[in-house]
């Protein structure tokens, strides 16, 4: 991949940056997947030519992570209780535009079509890590809690896609989309323990990156109900 640089003014004097600009060209990797995902769902565009991630600062060793992965020596900013990563490229911005990823994204996003088959999991992962959880939806007759995703999207096209895509992928039920308390927000959920045993061997198996906390929580709530990770 090429690592290209550019300069910034930022306090009024000059600072050397680094970022590979290049990453979204083409999703081909992992990596390149996961990123999309995760910008896809808490990534920020801004019409100045900035892309801004920003999450709580409890997760700051994965912010960390996805700026090591961009190839960034952008600095990793704290304000309050959230930790932000902001890197200025217009290159990067043009290709996540081929995915929907643009200005005031949340409500129009489509589901995207052009990535590889074998790099699905991946976007999926990085997308689930950004605005899906895992939790427990039910307490079972034994009093073991039941495992449940739920992802939540403000484009209702885009949560259409994702259905679709589970379902022809890994033959997983349709589900009804239903909307959230905040009227600009829709979200999904699958929550049994077989679909949630299968969507974990796509989402983690061989995989490298990803939310360390959230894989743990889903494989605590399916190893209480009996399932061996």
């Amino acid at each position: 991949m090429r690592l290209a640089a550019e300069y910034l003014f930022n306090m009024s004097h000059k600072s050397f940056y680094t970022v590979n600009h290049s990453i979204f060209n083409k999703i081909n990797s992992e990596e390149s997947a996961y990123l999309l995902g995760f910008i896809t769902a808490d990534g920020c565009i801004h019409k100045n030519g900035v892309v801004s991630i920003c999450l709580s600062d409890k997760d700051t060793d994965h912010l960390l992570k996805i700026q090591g992965n961009l190839e960034s020596n952008h600095s990793i900013g704290f304000y309050r209780d959230e930790a932000s990563l902001r890197i200025s490229s217009r290159e990067m911005i043009q290709d996540l535009a081929q995915y929907g990823v643009v200005e005031r994204k949340s409500l129009i996003i489509p589901w995207p079509k052009a990535i590889p088959a074998d790099h699905y999991n991946h976007y999926i992962r990085g997308f689930i890590d950004g605005d899906g959880s895992f939790t427990h939806s039910t307490i079972s007759k034994k009093g073991v809690p039941r495992p449940q995703c739920a992802i939540v999207s403000g484009s209702h096209k885009y949560l259409e896609g994702l259905i679709d895509h589970l379902h022809q992928s890994l033959d997983f039920p349709y589900v009804n989309i239903n909307q959230t308390s905040c009227n600009n927000c829709y979200i999904i959920r699958y929550n049994k323990v077989e679909i949630l045993t299968t969507l974990y061997h796509y989402l983690y198996t061989n995989s490298k990156l990803f939310l360390t906390r959230k894989k743990r929580k889903l494989e605590q709530l399916l190893e209480s109900n009996g399932v061996l990770i």
